[in-house]
């Protein structure tokens, strides 16, 4: 029965129900006679489904119970939690988890691949952002008075007047 709603809550993602599909991995994620690795599974989900516009906090809130190191999908819900602290501007939380990942002999290939990537993403923003020249200030007031008149523009149709 558990797996059957996760493919009903699969095909929800699919179709671009997302709000179905989050209401379907919520149920199953709470469902305390589910086997733990299928709740999880879909507590995972559900914090994918709001990747892009949940709020940090919510986010962290799904993600964190299951980053422990006793948790099967620890490194898919550390990934997760790095890209939502990038996406929320925390760049620190961001490279913490990274780290974890790329630190970890047991991460999966892909993962530790994706972590090693973002990783370099990270640091190349921080350094061009460190190497950025500051914006120029804007000119004061009196140095635009100062500045000489440009000539005027001749009036159109009509000739310039000659110099004797």
């Amino acid at each position: 029965a558990v797996l059957a709603r996760l493919r009903l809550a699969a095909a929800d993602k699919a179709a671009g129900k997302t709000a179905d599909a989050l209401a379907k991995y919520d149920a199953v994620a709470k469902d305390r006679r589910a086997d733990p690795i299928l709740a999880d599974y879909a507590q995972l989900e559900a914090a994918m489904l709001t990747l892009d516009g949940g709020n940090w906090t919510d986010i962290q809130n799904r993600l964190t119970p299951l980053t422990a190191d006793s948790n099967a999908w620890r490194f898919s819900a550390r990934e997760a939690l790095g890209v939502a602290a990038m996406k929320a501007g925390k760049t620190a939380e961001a490279r913490q988890e990274f780290e974890k990942l790329m630190g970890d002999r047991n991460v999966p290939p892909s993962i530790g691949a994706r972590a090693r990537l973002t990783m370099k993403m990270l640091t190349e923003a921080e350094l061009a952002k460190q190497a950025a020249p500051a914006p120029a200030a804007a000119p004061a007031k009196d140095a635009l008075k100062a500045a000489p008149a440009a000539p005027a523009a001749p009036s159109a149709g009509k000739p310039e007047p000659k110099a004797k």
